[in-house]
């Protein structure tokens, strides 16, 4: 026997004809269940789930190339088996995850199933914020009228507004301009026509018993243009000249 093997049984005791040694180089150790570990929560909250406890090769562990531990690591046991209520009723399974949401903004959806005899579907609204709207133009209104009436270039301008739609919710204001303009082309001012100068008086046409004399004038001062008006009043005017009475030498009135 060797110092070594007197080391050895200085650790052990011997119990009904067996070496029981403690944890000496060499010495092997068969493994022993620890304590169970708590019960986990059911896995479903009706229908029929399932709870589970595990345990460690652990008090002690297996040393020494001896046995491990006899038996099961972990243990099942049913819960909660009571019937779930539903209009299809049966047991349920769990629910699945949320799905995306259908939309990215404005209301959309999410979903989620979970199995039964049939499969029932729950919804919920997700994404609830409303979308940007960006603004739009309404269409051009008709044209002003032209800045002049007459005589000469004018303007006129259109407008349009951000109303189609109005931008909301962080959407773009519009871009371009709101007010057109453009030149316009009046039309000719009328002219009113005015009267010349009187002509002289013309010569009497009788030396005597009673002539006439004749002075004219003309609408041309300026004559009426572009609608203007044209004048008003006499055109012509006469008077009576060399009214003596004819036959006595004495009377004869000389030409004026």
């Amino acid at each position: 026997m060797t110092s070594d093997d007197l080391w050895v049984l200085s650790l052990s005791t011997c119990e009904a004809g067996f070496l029981l040694c403690d944890s000496a180089p060499g010495c092997r150790v068969d493994g022993a269940w620890g304590q169970w570990g708590p019960w986990t929560g059911c896995s479903l909250s009706c229908g029929g789930g399932e709870k589970l406890r595990k345990r460690l090769c652990d008090n002690p562990p297996p040393e020494g190339g001896a046995r491990g531990c006899v038996g099961v690591a972990e243990q099942q046991k049913a819960c909660n088996t009571q019937q779930c209520t539903g209009d299809s009723g049966g047991p349920w399974w769990s629910w699945s995850q949320w799905s995306v949401c259908s939309v990215s903004c404005g209301g959309g959806q999410q979903a989620r199933s979970r199995l039964c005899s049939s499969c029932e579907h729950g919804r919920w609204n997700c994404s609830l914020d409303p979308c940007p709207v960006h603004g739009g133009f309404s269409g051009w209104t008709s044209w002003t009228s032209c800045s002049l009436s007459c005589g000469g270039l004018g303007v006129k301008t259109r407008s349009r507004l951000c109303t189609h739609p109005v931008p909301a919710h962080g959407g773009r204001d519009c871009q371009g301009p709101r007010v057109d303009t453009t030149y316009c082309q009046a039309p000719e001012c009328p002219v009113d026509g005015g009267w010349s100068r009187w002509s002289p008086w013309s010569l009497c046409d009788k030396q005597c018993g009673g002539g006439r004399s004749l002075r004219t004038r003309s609408c041309s001062s300026p004559p009426p243009k572009n609608g203007g008006k044209v004048c008003e009043g006499e055109k012509n005017q006469v008077k009576a000249c060399n009214t003596k009475p004819c036959g006595n030498p004495e009377n004869v009135n000389l030409p004026k």
